[in-house]
């Protein structure tokens, strides 16, 4: 899918070997963001692989919205939107919601259904490009409510640990890829990406059966945890939201 003007392109894959998902963003015939795993795990099931393809619905997307700061205060937001509908052999429903704009890309899961389930795993990562330099904010997790360190320049090849957001990253020289996230309000948990399995935990019950990636000792692949990761496993969440990531 592309933006309204053409310039930002956004290419979710599905494994045709494991059913597994991925998004690729590019620009300008630039590729900011290689093939990168998407997906979630559920207390009932796993979402992440053994996924069919079921539909996808397009629309628009204009929004204009008023700010009391900053050098003009109304503004207009223009997107191109793809809701790509998939099922687990189980029936269980899973709705990747992608939006594309001038500006960048932006994703959520949605879990179609009633009342609220419990989000146990996320699979979601950002495959920067080799060679890539980042402006990395340390996250230390002895202070989790603690943002207080200070960005630091370093390679993504030589990037290890735990991050928080936003991350910058410079992919070629004057180009730029910023990832954070949005509509983080209260009903879904915070989180960070971290390198190298920096979790020191073992594999994730969640992407094990993703064969399509090699998710240990990647240096270009920051894997999304939550904040904190015991809180997350035992979270009750809307079926029918997650946060945005975006980039």
């Amino acid at each position: 899918m592309k933006s309204p003007d053409g310039s930002v392109t956004a290419t979710v894959t599905h494994s045709s070997s494991n059913g597994a998902l991925s998004l690729t963003v590019g620009r300008d015939d630039e590729t900011f963001l290689e093939p990168s795993p998407l997906g979630i795990a559920t207390f009932e099931e796993d979402l992440t692989t053994g996924l069919s393809f079921k539909g996808r619905k397009n629309k628009k997307i204009t929004e204009r919205y008023d700010t009391h700061g900053g050098d003009r205060t109304k503004h207009t937001y223009q997107a191109r939107e793809a809701t790509f509908s998939f099922v687990t052999a189980n029936g269980t429903p899973l709705d990747l919601q992608v939006q594309a704009s001038n500006d960048g890309v932006a994703y959520r899961y949605r879990l179609p259904g009633d009342g609220d389930v419990v989000v146990t795993d996320e699979a979601s990562t950002f495959r920067v490009p080799e060679d890539s330099m980042g402006w990395l904010l340390s996250y230390d997790k002895r202070y989790e409510d603690s943002y207080e360190e200070i960005w630091t320049e370093t390679s993504a090849e030589a990037a290890t640990g735990a991050y928080g957001f936003p991350s910058l990253f410079e992919v070629d020289d004057g180009s730029w890829l910023f990832v954070t996230e949005a509509s983080v309000d209260g009903r879904y948990s915070v989180s960070h990406v971290e390198v190298d399995d920096a979790n020191n935990e073992g594999s994730d019950e969640a992407t094990d059966d993703n064969e399509d990636t090699d998710y240990d000792d990647d240096p270009y692949l920051f894997e999304l945890e939550s904040r904190p990761r015991t809180a997350f496993r035992s979270m009750s969440a809307p079926s029918d939201h997650s946060p945005r990531r975006g980039g």
